[in-house]
Formats: structure tokens, sequence, C-alpha cells
């Protein structure tokens, strides 16, 4: 049986899980799609340079990674909100209509049958996908498992109806997209859950002090976007770059699309370096005479 050490593994004194343990199941699922850019949350091996992982062991009592604990009450623009509300801001009841639409478009010009997923069930979706980040083990399959079961997990949807919505979940229907915009902007599909956590983070309450940094989002999928960052925590993945509050609140944010990114087009910045044209462009929607801290290496 597989069970969590006390200690998580690092890139100097431990390899990666093995092939066996971490192995997506794209070849045996008829409804996989290689276009779907979520479609793989478990990536076929994990390099030891990737960044720490749990170790798993041989044990006879299977204790699972336990799940984060619960938030609290957000103190938001002063008012306390639950967090299901503050997650509303970012992702309105619109966007989950637009994914399900989607979604359900895709499926059915794939198979010529229809999907039938309601908003609802892809929120359960998601719900489920943030409770596996939580435990962490090492195998999808595992949280329907019989000596695995995670109850909060196997309760809420079956181990196929998860991968059939995760092998099929959409943001656009990629015929409606016209080939400028697939050629001018590298995250085309996903563009409106996007637009969508940039608009709240836009409504946010503008700071006079305003931190701008990178962030790199894990992301072990094939993309010409990809970053690696050597000695960051997490080292490879898409490259954020994003204005906060000194409170952590997101104020705005913008993926780096990799090499020939313009970031900007405005001509004052056409002589700046990629560092500059961050600064500048992320500075736009800020308060007049806001107070910007970085790292030498926006300067």
């Amino acid at each position: 049986m597989l069970s969590p050490s006390a200690e998580n593994s690092t890139p100097n004194n431990a390899s990666a899980p093995s092939q066996d343990i971490i192995q997506s199941h794209e070849d045996s699922d008829p409804d996989f799609d290689p276009d779907v850019p979520v479609e793989e949350s478990t990536p076929r091996s994990l390099p030891s340079v990737l960044g720490p992982f749990p170790v798993w062991t041989e044990s006879e009592n299977f204790d699972p990674v336990p799940p984060a604990p619960e938030p609290e009450i957000a103190d938001w623009e002063g008012k306390k909100i639950e967090p299901i509300t503050y997650l509303e801001k970012y992702l309105p009841d619109d966007l989950w209509e637009t994914m399900c639409n989607c979604s359900n478009t895709k499926y059915f010009l794939t198979h010529g049958k229809p999907l039938n997923l309601t908003v609802s069930e892809l929120k359960k979706n998601f719900g489920v996908v943030y409770l596996m980040s939580c435990y962490g083990l090492p195998n999808i399959e595992m949280y329907w498992g019989e000596r695995t079961r995670i109850s909060a997990v196997a309760d809420h949807m079956t181990r196929n109806r998860f991968r059939m919505i995760r092998n099929n979940l959409k943001v656009v229907v990629d015929s409606d997209v016209n080939k400028d915009d697939k050629a001018n902007y590298a995250f085309w599909k996903i563009k409106p859950l996007l637009e969508s956590v940039r608009k709240g983070c836009l409504e946010n309450q503008k700071s006079k002090e305003v931190s701008i940094d990178e962030q790199m989002i894990p992301f072990h999928g094939k993309s010409k976007c990809s970053q690696f960052v050597r000695n960051k925590p997490t080292p490879k993945g898409l490259k954020n770059f994003v204005a906060t509050a000194l409170d952590g609140l997101p104020l705005d944010f913008f993926l780096f699309q990799g090499k020939g990114d313009t970031i900007t087009n405005d001509p004052e910045a056409s002589d700046l370096d990629i560092g500059g044209k961050v600064v500048f462009k992320l500075s736009e929607n800020l308060a007049r005479g806001s107070k910007i801290y970085m790292d030498r290496y926006f300067t």
C-alpha cells in the first residue's frame, strides 16, 4: 500500500515517483482529447528538477495527506465575506455558463451525443480538483480505489464522469475563434477565463503601495509558453507577471507568452527591456502617485 512519508523529497536527495505510480490513462480513454489544455492533470513523469514531491512508500495502513485547513472568513475591503463569495468575484456565473456550453458543444461535435454537463456538475468537478490538490495522491485512480478511496471525492463524482468532464473541458469553441486571434495570442483557448479573473483583479481596491513580481504557475503539459527559471520553488511552468497590494491582494496580471512577446505596444516603452515593459504595462491601471516595489530584474 502506498503511503506518504513525513518528509518531502527534494531535487538533491530523492527522485520523483516511478513511471508505474504516476501514469495518465489517455491511451485507454475513448474520450481523450489531446487538444484540451487541461487534460493531463497527472503527467507521465515528474523529474525531480520540477520541485519537491511527497515520498511514497509501502505501508500496511493508508494515511493520505490531510486536506488544507478550513479557510477563515475573509476581511475584504472592510467586509467579512465567505470564501465562496470572494471566488465568485473572479469566476462569476456567466463564466461557468460559457464553460459549460463550450464543453457540451465540443463533446457533441466530437462524439455525436450529448455530454449533458450542467453548471452545478461543472462546479462540483472543479471542487474535486481542488480537493485533489490538497490530498496530493500520486495517481488519480487512487481517489476511487478500494483501499485508497477518498470519500470527499468519490462520493460526489464517479471516476469515469470526472475523466469525461476533464477531457472535454473547454472555455471557447475552437471554430468560433478567428485565425488572427489564434496567431496573436498564445492563450486564446482560455482567454475568457483569464479575462474574467483579470476583471475581478482590476475591481479590487487600489493600493498606494504596489509590488510587481513574477509568479510561476506549475504546468507540466506541452506549450511553447512554458518557462524554466532555475532556483525557483516552482522552476518549470507558465510565467505570470502580477501586481499586488501589500497584503497580497491581486490588482492586475498577465501571462508571459515567451520569446517574441511584445508585452506592450506603447511607443513610450519601445526602448525598454522585458522587465521595464512589464512594469510599464502593469502600472497602466494603478492610481496616480503609487509607489511601486520590485526587484532588480525589473530595473
